[in-house]
């Protein structure tokens, strides 16, 4: 099992909007995404921007101006996983630590993770699909779901966590539940298994 970390880029904001009392100083926060390569399959965990946003700065509308994100081509999924020599096409689960934009933008961009928690549950869902409260952009969440009025049925295979799940049967990643930054807020935690060693 192998652990790598990729960047779809940074974005700036003022330090007061990540920390209370903080100046209004413009700084750079990386948007980052990891893949988790093991022998049942790979996992994505992140997403990270939607690359649409490279060519098309107006998909993120107001959020555009008010992140400054980079949008270069190299900051796109497909370049970023051919530098392991994958392509979307070889990540089988996807995991969203929660629906904002610069989490699960790019969650259509990979078709095949059949298992995947793009949102949290009732009422994340509620306030991403509508854009309300946050960072969320609803055509990020709208693309997963047939019809936005109703909580089902998926457009892909998802797993909807209601408590936390071992992906792989083993203990090497566990998606925990971690609500607090927005209502579904999830967390993955990884551990490498050794066997015993012999006597």
């Amino acid at each position: 099992m192998k652990l790598y970390a990729f960047s779809s880029g940074a974005l700036t904001l003022q330090k007061s909007a990540l920390q209370s009392g903080a100046p209004s100083t413009p700084i750079m926060i990386p948007v980052g995404f990891f893949v988790i390569t093991h022998p049942k399959g790979n996992l994505l965990f992140d997403t990270g921007n939607n690359d649409k946003i490279i060519n098309d700065p107006s998909y993120w509308g107001p959020f555009i101006k008010h992140m400054n994100p980079e949008r270069g081509p190299d900051v796109a999924i497909d370049t970023q996983l051919k530098k392991i020599g994958l392509s979307p096409d070889d990540i089988k689960y996807v995991a969203i630590a929660h629906m904002h934009l610069d989490h699960g933008g790019k969650r259509l961009q990979v078709p095949q993770g059949d298992r995947s928690r793009p949102e949290g549950g009732d009422e994340e869902r509620g306030v991403a699909r509508a854009g309300d409260g946050g960072y969320f952009i609803p055509a990020d969440v709208a693309c997963l779901r047939s019809d936005l009025r109703e909580p089902l049925p998926n457009k892909f295979k998802m797993y909807q966590l209601t408590g936390d799940l071992d992906v792989f049967g083993d203990g090497s990643v566990v998606l925990k539940n971690w609500p607090g930054h927005t209502p579904g807020s999830q967390m993955a935690t990884c551990a490498s298994r050794r066997p015993a060693p012999s006597s």
